[in-house]
């Protein structure tokens, strides 16, 4: 017999491929798509509208594979430890919730370079790293690098808080 979580990550994964393969293509238009022999060629190529809902439905998808996995993974464990097992996992997701709202909250006001340092040392201590020489150092190389990409070579407008003046 099919457990709870393995029929909802499979629920999960079908509502995915069918958002995916036939919702979305078929309820937001694409600009600049010229129709030929039922196939789109696309004229300018763009940030799509359907982009991040592309995005989304993929995220459903690899999360609905993941509870199916999980429920093979927790074969042979007892119940209790199941259960201590998901208590700890919605922790972290309820701290990387807060983190995230957090470092909304703190974009417009500190910056993007700022609130991104603070975001990766918040979440790589969440998930595990405990040591400051290594979390210090990947908190503000990882940002920077990302920022330097994104705002001197794509051109890329940052939020810059009360710090306009960096790099």
């Amino acid at each position: 017999m099919m457990s709870q979580d393995k029929k909802i990550g499979i629920a999960l994964v079908g509502f995915s491929v069918f958002l995916y393969l036939f919702l979305i293509p078929l309820g937001i238009d694409e600009p600049g798509v010229e129709w030929k022999g039922g196939l789109g060629v696309m004229k300018n190529i763009a940030l799509s509208p359907r982009l991040f809902p592309f995005i989304l439905s993929v995220v459903i998808g690899v999360l609905g594979g993941l509870l199916v996995l999980a429920d093979f993974l927790k074969k042979g464990k007892t119940s209790e430890e199941v259960s201590e097992q998901r208590l700890k996992i919605g922790m972290i997701t309820f701290f990387t919730i807060g983190v995230l709202v957090l470092s909304y909250s703190l974009l417009y006001i500190i910056g993007y370079l700022y609130a991104t340092i603070v975001t990766f040392g918040m979440l790589l201590y969440c998930f595990g790293m405990r040591k400051w020489t290594k979390i210090v150092p990947m908190a503000v190389i990882g940002p920077l690098i990302i920022y330097l990409i994104l705002e001197k070579f794509m051109l890329v407008q940052l939020p810059k808080g009360i710090f306009p003046t960096f790099p």
